[in-house]
């Protein structure tokens, strides 16, 4: 089986703490072992998917698929070579970006959202589909259940996520990787999706708007 190989990345731009993990985490690496690797991923995410459908058999078999609230997601992405890199204690999309998949009964027809989601954000959509109360002030969470019910206004304006010694920032469009102890890294998602080019210089304004959602200095 063919499998795509991430594009290559001379980490001009990046930190020099991403330069010295990819050294270690991709030395003697070849194109060939890491199709192989991916190829493994690959069986591995086959044997997740067919045991997924053999839940939803099971469900459907008890006459309970029609009224159980299905979610499908993951702790973290693949993070599988991009940038030189494997473990997924970085901010890039390789490492962040997971599949989350919500089935409400009732639902006849699939469609995807735009919204700038968090995984915390299940918690209040579990607590609103259970009918629980809680206090929404109380949460840095939002819940989902307006969207996944037609409601598409916007959640947030913006993602946050934080790491050991990085914070990062997403609006939809940029994202703003600051560090507190390296240099900092902004990506245009739009124009480089593979995160390549680091355009914190060309992009000041970008950065004080989104500062007010993070530490000021």
């Amino acid at each position: 089986m063919a499998v795509s190989l991430p594009p290559s990345d001379d980490l001009t731009g990046k930190p020099e703490w991403v330069k010295r993990r990819a050294a270690i985490q991709s030395k003697g690496l070849t194109d060939a072992l890491l199709q192989n690797t991916k190829r493994h991923y690959a069986a591995s995410v086959a044997v997740i998917d067919r045991w997924i459908g053999q839940m939803l058999d099971i469900l459907e078999a008890r006459g309970q698929l029609d009224s159980t609230v299905i979610i499908f997601t993951a702790d973290h992405g693949e993070q599988m070579g991009e940038h030189g890199l494997f473990e997924k204690n970085v901010m890039y999309e390789g490492a962040l970006q997971i599949p989350l998949l919500i089935h409400l009964p009732g639902m006849n027809s699939p469609s995807e959202s735009g919204q700038l989601a968090s995984l915390m954000d299940l918690g209040p959509t579990l607590m609103d589909l259970a009918g629980a109360s809680y206090d929404p002030t109380d949460l840095d969470a939002v819940s989902l259940l307006p969207d996944l019910q037609g409601d598409h206004a916007p959640v947030r304006e913006v993602v946050q996520s934080e790491l050991i010694s990085t914070i990062m920032l997403y609006d939809g469009r940029y994202k703003w990787i600051r560090s507190y102890n390296d240099s900092s890294e902004l990506y245009d998602l739009q124009e480089d999706p593979d995160e390549l080019h680091n355009c914190i210089d060309a992009h000041p304004k970008v950065i004080k708007r989104l500062q007010k959602f993070t530490f000021q200095h």
